[in-house]
Order: C-alpha cells, then sequence, then structure tokens
C-alpha cells in the first residue's frame, strides 16, 4: 500500500516572504509604520507618523504667505543627515493637527504648514503628528505667529474673520494675548488710502503701527502723507517707526509766521547793544539851560552806595504819613477788603466744573473716562481718532493735560 501522506519539508518554511519588501527593512519600517499609524491614528496627545500625502493645509489658517527661499532653506535642513545616527533628520518637531471630517486616516494641520511644505520640497515620504482636535482658530494663530511672526496682512485676515464672526474687538485682543491697540491697527489694514497701501506691497515698510500711524494722519493731512509715502516708493526707501514718528511731528509744527511768544528784533544801528529812547515830553526841560551831561549822570558819575537810593522805612520821619487812596489806606480797611473779595473770585474762576482728561496711549490721543468702572490700575480710554473706546492699563497712559468742558 502505497503511502500517499506529504512529505515533511525540511527546514524553514520561507512561503510567506512573497510580499517581502527590502527597503522598509533597511529604512527601520518607518515606512510601514506610517501606513499602519495612518490606518490607526494614534491618540490625542501621542506622536505617531503618516505618509505626507495624508496631511491636508487648513484653508482657513492665519497664514497665507510664505517666503519661498526661507522655505528652500527648511527643505535643505530637513534633507541633513544626523552624523550621530546616520539618518535623515527630517521633521524634528510633530505637526499638531486634527481628524480630517471627510477622510479617514487623514488629517488637516493645526499648526505646522511652513514644515510641511518644506518636507514636500525635501521629498519626504512621511511626518511626525500630534493629534489636536480641540484647538479653536485662535490657538492655531498663536501656533502659527510664535512659530515665524505672521504678516500684518494675514493677522488683518484673521482678525477681520473673527470680527466678521461676532467677536468683538476687546474679546479677539484677549483671546490672542495682546493689547486692544494690537487689533485696532491691524484693522484698519483694508481700508488703507492707496498710496499707504503701496508702501506695504512694495515692501517699503511693512510695520504696521507705522502703518496705522500714517493712515490715522490721513484723515486730518491727505497730501502730505501722500506726498510722504509716493516719495519713499520713488527714492526706493524703506520707513521704520520711528522715521514715520519723525515726519508725523513735522507736521505738528507751524509754519510761516513767527510765533506770538517770540520777541521781533528791534533796529539796532551802528552799535548793537544800544538800547531804544523813551520819547520826550514837548514841554520838557523848555527853558532849561543846563547841559545835559551836567542833568544826566552816566555810569561812575554819583558817589552813591546804592542802599542810599531807597532808605530804610525804621528811619521815615514821624512826619511821613501812610499812603492813602481816595481818603482810604491801602493797607486794611475797605479796600484791602475789596482786594481779598477780587483775589477770592480769581481763585474759584480757575477752578474746572468738568474736566477732560487728554491722555496718550500707545501714541495715539485719547481722553479718560472717568465714568466707566474699570478693574485696580485699568481705565476706560476714548481715542480721539476713530472713537473706539477700550479698557486699557494705566502704566501704559501717559496724561497730557486737563481742560474745562
Amino acid at each position: 500500500m502505497t503511502d500517499k501522506t506529504t512529505p515533511k519539508s525540511k527546514g524553514a518554511d520561507l512561503s510567506g516572504l512573497d510580499d517581502f519588501n527590502l527597503s522598509s527593512f533597511l529604512d527601520g519600517g518607518k515606512k510601514g509604520k506610517a501606513q499602519e499609524d495612518a490606518g490607526n491614528a494614534a491618540p490625542a496627545g501621542a506622536v505617531s507618523y503618516a505618509p505626507l500625502d495624508h496631511f491636508h493645509e487648513d484653508e482657513d489658517n492665519a497664514r497665507q504667505e510664505f517666503d519661498a527661499q526661507r522655505l528652500q532653506e527648511l527643505a535643505e535642513s530637513m534633507t541633513q543627515v544626523n552624523p550621530k545616527t546616520g539618518e535623515v533628520r527630517g521633521i524634528l518637531e510633530p505637526l499638531s493637527v486634527k481628524h480630517h471630517p471627510d477622510k479617514p486616516g487623514h488629517f488637516i494641520i493645526n499648526g505646522g504648514a511652513r514644515r510641511y511644505r518644506a518636507a514636500k520640497l525635501a521629498g519626504l515620504e512621511q511626518a511626525p503628528y500630534i493629534i489636536k482636535d480641540e484647538l479653536d482658530d485662535f490657538d492655531k494663530f498663536v501656533l502659527n505667529d510664535q512659530r515665524e511672526q505672521l504678516s500684518p496682512l494675514e493677522i488683518a485676515m484673521f482678525i477681520k474673520a473673527r470680527l466678521d464672526e461676532g467677536y468683538s474687538k476687546t474679546e479677539v485682543a484677549k483671546a490672542l494675548g495682546r493689547p486692544a491697540s494690537y487689533v485696532s491697527d491691524h484693522v484698519i489694514f483694508f481700508d488703507m488710502a492707496g498710496a499707504i497701501r503701496d508702501l506695504y506691497d512694495s515692501e517699503r515698510c511693512r510695520s504696521m503701527q507705522a502703518l496705522a500711524l500714517l493712515h490715522r494722519a490721513h484723515k486730518k493731512n491727505p497730501e502730505p502723507v501722500e506726498a510722504f509715502c509716493q516719495d519713499a516708493n520713488e527714492n526706493d526707501q524703506e520707513l521704520t517707526t520711528s522715521q514715520v514718528r519723525a515726519f508725523l511731528e513735522s507736521l505738528k509744527k507751524p509754519e510761516g509766521p513767527k510765533e506770538k511768544d517770540e520777541k521781533p528784533t528791534a533796529p539796532t544801528g551802528d552799535s548793537k547793544d544800544q538800547e531804544p529812547q523813551a520819547p520826550k515830553d514837548e514841554d520838557d526841560n523848555q527853558g532849561d539851560t543846563t547841559p545835559a551831561s551836567e542833568t544826566q549822570l552816566g555810569e561812575g558819575d554819583t558817589d552813591e552806595e546804592p542802599g542810599d537810593q531807597f532808605p530804610d522805612p525804621s528811619t521815615r520821619n514821624e512826619d511821613q504819613q501812610p499812603l492813602t487812596l481816595d481818603g482810604e489806606p491801602l493797607s486794611g480797611g475797605t479796600l484791602e477788603g475789596q482786594a481779598d473779595q477780587m483775589l477770592e473770585q480769581d481763585e474759584k474762576a480757575d477752578r474746572i466744573k468738568k474736566a477732560i482728561i487728554q491722555v496718550k496711549h500707545d501714541e495715539r490721543e485719547a481722553r479718560l473716562l472717568t465714568e466707566r468702572r474699570a478693574a485696580y490700575g485699568l481705565a476706560w480710554i476714548k481715542y480721539d481718532d476713530d472713537g473706539q473706546e477700550v479698557e486699557v492699563d494705566l502704566n501704559q497712559v501717559a496724561l497730557v493735560a486737563v481742560i474745562e468742558a
């Protein structure tokens, strides 16, 4: 009887190696791990890997401008080999992502759009990530701004979007951890005059504070401000905030006639030290034949000491009477009482019934709102240029003047 049983094979069974991938073995199995992680996403807060094409940029991301040169530099740094490990550096810090609502195993980038784009330029196949589904728009803004400061345009677009959603300027400022002036400066970006916007677009001025100062000055002095901006563009001149402030200060200086307090220069004749003579009365010295040299004493023509011209009151003769006016003594009596009353009335006239407290905050003129309650160390002010009311730190407020309403 023939034994039809299959003979036992000798040695190891290698039939399962048909799908063996040598490349995945050589790269430490990272690619296979990335594919596995993409299918089974890691829990929130844990670092995992996924293929680069499983990541998608957020259309509402605050960052919209990317510097091509800096992206290329970042990509080159990712391709460098770590001398200790012998491995390509890749993306050293995980992307912050959330689950894609429509594509299982795919993610939307919260923070890390620059790293993601640089990784694509570097030809990387995968990227590390951390899931943070709970981040809101403000969190994503802070993530991007901390990595590389957002441009004024990106910040203005973000703030405008939040205001359109119903947030107030104060709420946006607090959520971003910035002063109210930060929001006020950026919110005017899309209202700037063409000449001022050209400064930004041509990269002559990228300071939002400087642009905001020019925007507010343009309301009162449109022609000189536009001429200033056009001159900077034509001369290819980059403007700093200090230069803009110096220009705006020059607008405040009066031109033309001299100030009233400045005394006009009198004619001097031949001598610089000559003083104007008082006009003489026509009847003076009529019939007086005394030479002028004997009636007018010059310097050094008298032997009297300076004190001799003013006798000591204690040596006054008893026959001398106190000074009077219309029969009333100047010291004491009715006249002195009237003088005291006049002084008291003048003092009352100097008092302010209702005061306006003018202040300056963040280089903007404003007035203190004393009728609004504020926390200790804070105060409400109202800007003169746009009428906005904000609560500010008193340490950042400078007192300018107190005037009567």
